[in-house]
């Protein structure tokens, strides 16, 4: 049936947004990207209703009501599909209405649980496009994987997946949630294209669900990327300080702090989001080189696609300031209501 919007608004009906029962909750312990990478299983970048749907039952626990009211959360636009950074807002949401409930220290294992998670995803290379370069890891996963007996292409398991991990000296103790919620999301897709089961995971299926989790992660740079674009700063400049330290690292408090004395905007930046991406093993230091060539990287990819807008803003014969003025335009009433599967 369509998944409507909710009829009542406030903590009223954002209260349906949260899980029903232990499952649930412990599902939504893993990161956003994580989720949205094992949903996500051809990395088409949207997620369809008919996958919310089973997913939001299956795994959740939300009954139809509730699950229309997410959906409408996540797709409020009305456009058949949720993207990840429509998934990340939804997942950030239910992390603030959970903690309202629970004990600060609660609070405090389930964000180390988180940084031991995105750890793991150091296995694999950095995505393509994120100007950073490593060698390659993939000869020395499978050299790890057939000192134990075993191959990419062999079926994954927890126990071979805690044994990979421990080999490269990363924190096994993630595999079991890790793969208990790759199953148990693997039979909500199958479940949601009319299918009896997805295809057995092999260790090279798992590097992949990895590798796209890490190319999600990136995107948390976004913000303090374009926040940087905007304001036309030069980093490397900017930094250069830090480049001639021995560890090339700064805190991340002190980067904001340099950051605002050169005019970037930093008000719509989570310094979360910077750790994410660029402090994986938790110290509070953003790597300088690391960031910079992100920011290359992301100039490289923008610059040329702002130039095509100006370009055809000219021919249009509409400027930036008209072009801002319809995008802060509150949505026309055809934009919400009933959304169609």
């Amino acid at each position: 049936r369509p998944l409507d919007t909710p009829s009542s608004s406030g903590e009223q009906w954002e209260s349906a947004l949260l899980p029903v029962g232990k499952a649930g909750m412990r599902c939504l312990q893993l990161p956003s990207y994580v989720i949205f990478a094992l949903l996500d299983s051809e990395a088409a970048g949207k997620i369809q209703p008919s996958l919310w749907r089973v997913f939001a039952s299956k795994c959740l626990g939300l009954d139809p009501e509730a699950t229309a009211r997410a959906y409408a959360f996540l797709d409020r636009y009305g456009l058949g599909y949720f993207t990840y950074r429509d998934f990340r807002q939804y997942h950030a949401r239910l992390d603030a209405l959970q903690a309202q409930q629970l004990p600060p220290e609660a609070g405090a294992l389930l964000e180390d649980f988180r940084e031991n998670v995105r750890a793991v995803l150091e296995l694999v290379d950095p995505p393509v496009g994120s100007g950073v370069e490593v060698p390659g890891r993939l000869a020395a996963i499978a050299e790890s994987l057939e000192r134990r007996g075993r191959c990419l292409d062999m079926q994954a398991n927890a126990m071979g997946f805690q044994e990979l991990l421990s080999d490269l000296r990363l924190l096994p103790e993630v595999a079991q949630p890790f793969m208990e919620w790759q199953e148990a999301i693997a039979c909500a897709v199958a479940m949601s294209r009319g299918e009896e089961s997805q295809p057995p995971l092999s260790y090279r299926s798992l590097l992949k669900i990895l590798q796209y989790a890490r190319a999600l992660v990136q995107e948390h740079l976004d913000g303090l990327l374009g926040a940087c674009m905007v304001a036309a700063v030069d980093l490397k400049v900017v930094l250069d300080f830090a480049l001639r330290t021995p560890s090339q690292s700064i805190p991340v408090e002190e980067l904001a702090q340099v950051l605002m004395a050169a005019n970037v905007d930093l008000k719509a930046v989570e310094p979360s989001d910077l750790l994410d991406v660029l402090d994986p093993h938790c110290c509070r230091q953003v790597y300088v080189p690391d960031l910079i060539a992100a920011f290359k990287s992301f100039q490289s990819k923008y610059s040329s696609l702002l130039t095509k807008l100006a370009s055809r803003l000219g021919s249009s014969g509409l400027s930036l300031d008209e072009l801002s003025c319809l995008a802060h335009a509150p949505p026309s009433p055809c934009s919400s209501g009933t959304l169609k599967t």
